[in-house]
């Protein structure tokens, strides 16, 4: 799954809700990050991978850019890959 996701590619988030909260870009470490307050990343919104971080056999934390202007982390599971 590491190769999946690549630095600078684009993705679009892909989840049944209309919209998830972005993770804090400041406060990521080798535990969880901390959930930022109030920023959040809308259904089929398009990003770009700025960073991947961990490995694991079901998710990355994936660092992103959204076509809002919001940058955070958010589990690799809630995106799906559109540049193949």
């Amino acid at each position: 799954m590491s190769d999946r996701f690549r630095l600078g590619q684009i993705v679009v988030s892909d989840f049944s809700g209309p919209r998830r909260h972005v993770y804090d870009t400041e406060n990521f470490s080798s535990s969880l990050p901390e959930r930022s307050k109030d920023v959040f990343i809308n259904k089929d919104e398009i990003c770009v991978v700025l960073e991947s971080q961990g490995e694991s056999k079901n998710f990355l934390w994936l660092k992103l850019l959204t076509s809002s202007g919001t940058i955070g982390y958010v589990p690799s599971i809630w995106v799906r890959s559109i540049d193949n």
